[in-house]
């Protein structure tokens, strides 16, 4: 079973003079336990060339960095399936548009469904031969010691070989693992009852209701498993089949032509126009040409009503048009669409430890050599001292798979065995290994159906140890629309030809100012004369030659810098009108300010009730503008936040995300949206960018959020919280789990109070262990549901 999905091949620039570096994915199967997961990793980072790698226990994914030229990605799944992990590189041609992954699962439910069949025939035929030790009749088929020898024989030729076999490679390859522990613990109790069968003169105790219990409770357990695995994978399933596999491709931008021609999506090029019919998926990212329609866009943002959506409006890939046909043309496609880079990012975040991991895999790297020893010294102790020191143990503690203290004499050897057997099943890495894996699978599923892109591990880890949170205001707290509400003029203008030379010089700006500008001009219907020499600099303003002359438009420091004096009488005017929360931009032409024009962006509707509940919940609200001091003050009140920054350049919005980490030791996160925001969203211990903002801050933030909601910001901490919650609950769990169990199975309990777990109930713990694990991560969604 190998998954085969979507490729990523990415460069990454390096300004050392070292070699480019290259990431690829890995598609790899075969792994158990953690201590599958250390050894794959062991494997890929000794390879000559691989700088890092990162593997993923639930999607069975790695995700190697390696230094282009060294080596090849294909070299090194050659070398991983000869370790006895099955390996391929995912192709350039995704199959993620054939679905493969509901093949897989398909395939994976019918392989679980047999596994099943076989795990309960096994414990059914095994039971019944025990009926009589429990008071039942005697069964005389049933209960013929060969009837149980051959019903173990077949177990272990057939249910149980692949699991031998993997046991045996692993031990050979010295990265022994759970299928290791077992293939031991089950042939160790088979060998002896075959010892005892065929030689009875020894007076030794046959139980090959042993082994087949085992592997019963072993089969059992791992269906289960996997059955609440799949649960697991389902939210970033649905997502990948979201993406239609055809597109209907028209010659031009009119839904008015004919239906087109159906071709594959990943042959859809950007440039062209497709035609999507009221009921069908959208296939690409793309601006609509024609028509008027509502969108769905429930799969990507969360909301369940759908937008309406005219000329001019963006759609997204994967979405669902549900009342008019449109013309679409194309923006992006393939793995650059908003769809694809949300299950890009959701698979990259799955295979993101969390740093609280880290001691878990180190523990299960060496977890089964641990475990092999602990069985020989408790084997060794037993026969050798135990049995001597409490003779009465051989009597007392003889147990079966269905009463655990049954009254039986038995041999120290028999005894020693079935305690060093217990111990090997007992044992649990699996729980490990799923502990931090299945906890970020659902919460990061669970994100991506809330409209919340969560970017792994450590992120979900500093969240929790979070109490400051940044706000930008302009585009984050605010609509990031603003309107002209006042265009006053100076010297020899009017208010229309302020308006048109300031939008002349504004014109191809994405400053969210600059827009207002321009928008406002063109619906005035304003015919913007030419310009050249176009400069501007973040944060300050911008200027460009305009018949002749030079217009700068900015805050007033950028008119400062340009030498040009404001009178008293001007600055007073504007300092009023900042009072009233509005932006005031300057218009200069050469040396002389020639008008003001003031804008004002309305704080979103959820802005405020945002802020509350941040505070409410503990954390210290920042407010961040490069706006003047009086603007941002009012916007700080209208929020009831006490601590705010103003006048703040880019670079320095990085500085004071700085200052607040190193003198006040606090643990930061910043929301922002603009490119001016990048520095400081990477400088912030935690990055979080609306989904509208631009690539460079959503690249740079370890979350997203995809709708225009600020609250998402809350919810996006909330289920960090809860997700880290569960890691370490499940981690809590698997190690007190395995602390508490080995002793108990290696016979502690048996001198005192006579208690001794049979290799079956140790099988049935063991199972039941990683069911908990994956079961407990489970519930985080009906948190969020």
């Amino acid at each position: 079973m190998l998954q085969t999905a979507l490729v990523r091949e990415e460069k990454n620039d390096n300004n050392n003079n070292r070699a480019a570096t290259q990431i690829a994915t890995l598609d790899v199967t075969g792994m158990k336990c953690a201590g599958c997961v250390k050894a794959v990793e062991r494997q890929l980072i000794q390879n000559n060339g691989v700088i890092s790698a990162r593997v993923n226990l639930i999607t069975e994914v790695a995700v190697i960095e390696y230094q282009e030229g060294a080596i090849e990605p294909e070299n090194i799944a050659q070398k991983l399936s000869s370790k006895g992990f099955p390996s391929q590189i995912r192709t350039a041609d995704s199959d993620e548009e054939d679905f493969p992954a509901a093949k897989r699962r398909q395939k994976e439910n019918q392989e679980q469904l047999k596994k099943l069949i076989v795990a309960i025939v096994l414990l059914f035929f095994s039971a019944l031969g025990h009926i009589e030790h429990i008071g039942g009749p005697s069964i005389p088929i049933l209960n013929n010691i060969w009837f149980h020898a051959n019903l173990a024989t077949v177990a272990l030729i057939f249910p149980a070989r692949s699991i031998i076999i993997d046991g045996a490679r692993s031990l050979w390859h010295k990265m022994p693992n759970m299928n290791t522990l077992v293939s031991l613990g089950t042939l160790s109790a088979y060998l002896a009852s075959c010892i005892a069968l065929f030689f009875p003169q020894l007076g030794w105790e046959c139980f090959f209701d042993e082994p087949v219990m085992l592997l019963g409770f072993v089969i059992l357990g791992r269906t289960l498993e996997g059955r609440a695995r799949s649960k697991a994978t389902n939210a970033l399933e649905s997502l990948i089949a979201l993406k239609p596999v055809t597109a209907r491709l028209i010659g031009k931008p009119s839904i008015d032509q004919e239906s087109g021609i159906e071709i594959p999506v990943k042959q859809i090029r950007v440039g062209e126009w497709v035609k999507v019919l009221p009921g069908e998926k959208i296939p690409v990212d793309g601006i609509i040409v024609d028509g008027i329609t509502a969108i769905d866009e429930s799969s990507i943002t969360g909301e369940s009503i759908p937008v309406a959506k005219k000329i001019g409006d963006p759609v997204t890939a994967g979405t669902i048009d549900q009342s008019g046909p449109i013309a679409v043309l194309v923006t992006r496609t393939g793995k650059d669409t908003t769809l694809a880079r949300i299950v890009a990012s959701v698979e990259d975040a799955q295979t993101h430890k969390a740093p609280v991991q880290q001691l878990a895999d180190t523990v299960a790297g060496y977890f089964a050599y641990g475990v092999i020893g602990i069985a020989i010294v408790t084997f060794l102790f037993w026969y050798f001292a135990g049995t001597q020191i409490w003779p009465e143990v051989l009597t007392a503690a003889s147990s079966h798979s269905g009463d655990r203290t049954m009254i039986m004499a038995t041999s120290p050897l028999l005894l020693s065995l079935k305690v060093a057997i217990a111990v090997l099943v007992v044992a649990c890495p699996c729980a490990l290994g799923l502990a931090t894996p299945t906890a970020i699978l659902v919460g990061t599923g669970v994100g991506a159906e809330h409209g919340l892109s969560i970017r792994g591990g450590d992120i979900l880890e500093t969240i929790h140890k979070l109490n400051t949170i940044v706000f930008d205001k302009t585009g984050t707290l605010t609509v990031g629309k603003p309107e002209i509400t006042d265009c006053i003029p100076f010297q020899d203008l009017d208010a229309d030809s302020l308006l048109q030379i300031a939008a002349a010089v504004e014109v191809g700006t994405n400053h969210p100012l600059a827009k207002a500008i321009v928008t406002a001009a063109k619906q005035k219907n304003l015919v913007l004369p030419e310009t050249s020499g176009f400069h501007t600099t973040p944060g300050l303003g911008a200027s460009a030659i305009v018949a002749g002359k030079e217009i700068s438009l900015g805050n007033a420091e950028w008119i400062g810098k340009k030498g040009i004096a404001i009178d008293p009488k001007i600055q007073d005017l504007a300092d009023a009108l900042a009072r009233e929360g509005k932006t005031i931009v300057y218009a200069a032409r050469e040396i002389e300010l020639i008008g003001l024009i003031a804008l004002q962006d309305i704080l979103r509707p959820d802005a405020s009730e945002t802020v509350k509940t941040l505070q409410q919940m503990g954390l210290e609200v920042v407010l961040l503008s490069g706006d003047r001091q009086i603007v941002t003050e009012a916007i700080a009140s209208k929020l009831g936040i006490e601590k705010y920054f103003a006048a703040v350049k880019p670079e320095g919005k990085a500085a004071i995300i700085q200052s607040l980490q190193q003198n006040n030791q606090q643990v930061v996160a910043m929301v922002g949206d603009g490119i001016n925001d990048a520095p400081a969203l990477a400088t912030a211990d935690i990055g979080i960018s609306l989904h509208h903002s631009t690539d460079v801050a959503r690249d740079t933030a370890g979350i997203v959020l995809m709708r225009e909601k600020l609250t998402d910001v809350v919810k996006s901490i909330q289920l960090s919280q809860a997700t880290f919650n569960k890691i370490r609950q499940n981690l809590i769990w698997a190690l007190g789990y395995n602390t508490f169990a080995i002793p108990v199975a290696a016979g502690v309990l048996l001198p005192s109070f006579g208690i001794l777990l049979s290799p079956v109930v140790a099988a049935a713990l063991m199972a039941s262990s990683s069911i908990f694990v994956v079961t407990n991560s489970l519930l985080l969604r009906r948190q969020f549901d």
